[in-house]
């Protein structure tokens, strides 16, 4: 496979050892020519060289061209590409051509199976604001009613859901569980989604940048 690699350093970025690595398709609908970004499992089933698509893999993303594809549907897939990397403040990305399984740093992420594409996203509907606690005994992830960053107590990590992104907040109290799972809970919550693509971003009490304090 043909590789460009182009690195990318804006600040804080994601904590890869915690991070699930994700798949995304780009393609082209023929039938009313939209470009649609889905979520998809990470089987080899899923990949075809007629479209393209992107392996987020936290700190490092892969842009995988079919050999196939059209041009339209990989200026698409680097928008979202740059996006990001624009959100999540530091990753490195490489546009990968032709079947990517032989490449090692690639090929182990994807497993046998049957393809089972999610559906398509439909519009975001508003910020979303949730806490992860472990004060009462037990884990847990749950709303919060007021979504402004008065809520955040330093004692837990939160996860806001914004238009654009998806922030972990960790308190600088926050306990040792909080910290560990606050990605994985996040993960978890935007694969129900309609919007599972969605970049995450890691952000640590007192480092917060512009673009988390533009979410609000």
């Amino acid at each position: 496979a043909v590789v460009s690699t182009q690195s990318g350093h804006y600040g804080r970025g994601v904590l890869p050892e915690s991070y699930e690595p994700r798949l995304f398709h780009i393609q082209k609908q023929w039938n009313n020519r939209k470009i649609t970004c889905t979520q998809i499992g990470l089987k080899k089933a899923n990949y075809t060289d007629n479209d393209v698509f992107i392996l987020d893999l936290g700190d490092h993303i892969f842009q995988i061209n079919g050999d196939s594809c059209s041009h339209d549907e990989k200026f698409k897939a680097a928008q979202e590409v740059s996006r990001i990397k624009g959100a999540r403040g530091k990753a490195r990305n490489e546009t990968v051509e032709g079947c990517p399984f032989d490449d090692p740093r690639i090929g182990p992420h994807f497993k046998d199976g049957e393809k089972k594409e999610k559906p398509a996203a439909s519009e975001f509907g508003g910020n979303k604001l949730f806490v992860i606690s472990d004060n009462d005994g037990s884990l847990d992830m749950d709303p919060v009613e007021e979504v402004s960053k008065d809520s955040l107590n330093s004692d837990n990590v939160y996860v806001l859901d914004s238009e654009n992104a998806v922030y972990v907040w960790i308190g600088s109290g926050a306990s040792i569980d909080e910290r560990k799972n606050g990605m994985s809970y996040a993960c978890n919550y935007l694969a129900k989604t309609e919007y599972p693509w969605k970049p995450i971003t890691v952000i640590a009490q007192g480092k917060e940048n512009a673009a988390f304090n533009g979410a609000w």
